[in-house]
């Protein structure tokens, strides 16, 4: 029986299909004669999700079987994932971050492609698409059709930009089978807006029947309620105050949030957790392992107990850890794992 939940590395890898081990003569005699484009739904038609599920605390993969050789996959070569919810899963794939999405559904194994975004204005051989970050957060719906979900993906143009932003939706129940493309204004303080900092998501994630949220940990949560009365309504709460800071981007790069903070929906909760002290030059047995707690109106942040990171080395719950060399590697919040 598969476990009810699991650890999910963010890699997606594109490996060939045994009919291909042969090499390239072989992949050409097996899909015989092609020299026109294929269409992205024969692009899909080819991959094979193939997930090796493990029970925490080991880490599930998932890769994407191809039966097509890769020259012909038109830069589908590798995936990240985005986010997931409830046995969903979306991937960015392509050459770009606004590239193609895969969602994969693990309930009944099932792959579908959707088609990079459609840019409000087209100038030849430029992008007008700014992305934020890792932003594409997918909802599974709870009622109506079976299996269906939207996917909400939000970027912002390299004039005027923040915080003039568009927020594009795919429903996967609709029969136009396009993205839906609303304006917006977001809620974000000036100071993540530029000159030096600008609002970076850093992970999206699910929230209750009606929210997606895009987090930049280093800064704050913009939570958007996609069944609201009238439009979507957005919400931005910044983290804690020992936690915020408007950081430039030459200082993000050298110090990955990831890697020390993250935050996601825990039983109904969002909930934020970090290392505080990490990176600041305290010895690493004095850093100390915070949680909060967002309040139901998004009003408040409230902390929970604390524990020091030698502690946890101490525990006996963390016992396969003890039998390794003592590394941050075996505590801190890689951006490979998601919880799916």
């Amino acid at each position: 029986m598969p476990p009810p939940w699991v650890l999910l590395d963010s890699c997606v890898y594109f490996v060939d299909g045994e009919e291909f081990a042969g090499g390239a003569s072989n992949a050409a005699a097996a899909i015989g004669k092609s020299s026109g484009k294929l269409s992205l739904e024969e692009l899909t038609a080819a991959l094979k999700p193939d997930p090796a599920v493990a029970d925490p605390p080991e880490v599930t993969s998932l890769s994407m079987v191809r039966h097509l050789p890769k020259d012909l996959m038109q830069g589908m070569k590798s995936g990240t994932v985005s986010s997931t919810d409830k046995g969903l899963v979306v991937i960015y794939t392509g050459h770009t971050r606004s590239g193609r999405y895969l969602v994969y559904d693990a309930s009944s194994s099932s792959l579908s492609a959707i088609p990079q975004l459609d840019p409000p204005i087209r100038l030849p051989g430029l992008s007008i698409i700014k992305c934020l970050g890792t932003s594409a957060a997918i909802l599974r719906l709870r009622h109506g059709v079976d299996a269906a979900y939207v996917l909400a993906e939000i970027v912002t143009a390299f004039g005027p930009g923040l915080p003039n932003a568009d927020l594009y939706l795919w429903w996967s129940s609709s029969t136009a089978k396009q993205w839906m493309r609303t304006s917006v204004r977001l809620p974000l303080p000036a100071e993540l807006c530029g000159p030096t900092s600008f609002f970076h998501i850093d992970m999206a994630f699910a929230f209750g029947d009606s929210c997606v949220c895009w987090a930049d940990l280093a800064a704050g949560v913009l939570i958007c309620d996609l069944f609201a009365p009238q439009d979507p309504k957005f919400s931005f709460v910044p983290l804690p105050q020992e936690c915020c800071s408007y950081t430039p981007e030459k200082v993000r790069l050298a110090l990955e949030t990831k890697e020390f903070r993250s935050m996601g929906c825990v039983c109904g909760d969002i909930k934020f957790v970090a290392f505080v002290g990490y990176g600041e030059g305290v010895p690493k047995e004095e850093v100390v392992l915070k949680t909060w707690t967002l309040s139901p109106d998004f009003k408040e942040w409230k902390e929970g107990p604390g524990v020091l990171v030698g502690d946890l080395w101490e525990s006996e719950t963390n016992e396969p850890c003890a039998q390794h060399e003592r590394r941050w590697d075996h505590l801190h919040f890689s951006e490979r794992y998601r919880v799916c």
